[in-house]
Formats: structure tokens, sequence, C-alpha cells
């Protein structure tokens, strides 16, 4: 049961994660008691339910499907190996980059 409950959450987060600065969160409806009983009623009884079932559940205004996470793998002659997956989000993080590196900032 906690775990069918975190997948919505995470869901939702995925979704929804941004600094309210710059994207509309919709916090009231995300944190509402009606909106936590709409969610209680996709919970199975007994068994799981698939993670490909479950999806963001409250359409926030404005907003589409995002496409800011990247990926990138940096391998030296040694063989060494790092790799890194990350997700800026909504709106790219705080749209700041650092001058004369090409950081952008989170």
């Amino acid at each position: 049961m906690l775990t069918e409950c975190a997948e919505r959450a995470d869901a939702d987060r995925s979704k929804h994660l941004g600094d309210t600065d710059f994207v509309t969160v919709p916090t009231e409806g995300l944190t509402s008691k009606n909106y936590a009983k709409q969610l209680a009623t996709t919970i199975p009884i007994a068994g799981a339910t698939p993670s490909e079932q479950i999806s963001p559940g409250l359409a926030a205004p404005d907003q589409q499907e995002s496409h800011e996470t990247t990926h990138f793998s940096v391998i030296d002659c040694h063989g060494n190996t790092v790799v890194n997956t990350y997700t800026l989000n909504l709106s790219y993080g705080s749209r700041i980059i650092v001058p004369g590196t090409g950081i952008l900032l989170k």
C-alpha cells in the first residue's frame, strides 16, 4: 500500500516539480483531501499496479510534457568511466549560466 502511494506521489512530482518563481505548480490541488481520496480509489486492495499504468494526475495549466532530462558518459584512456543522467525539470532550472563556463545552474 505504501509503495502504491509513493508511486502516485512520484508521478505527480515528476510532472509538477519546479521553482514556483518560474513554474505554476498546482500545490493546492496536489495537497487537497479530495485529490488524495481520488488517488486512493486507484489503489488496488490486493496486488500491485504495473508502473507503466501510473501517470501524473492533475494537469498544471499551460504545461506540456518536458524534455529536460539528459545523459552523458565520459570514458578516459584508462577505461575509467563516469555516467550521469540528470533532469533539470520544468523550465530548465534557474536559467542562470555561470559567466565564462557554460554551466547552467539548477
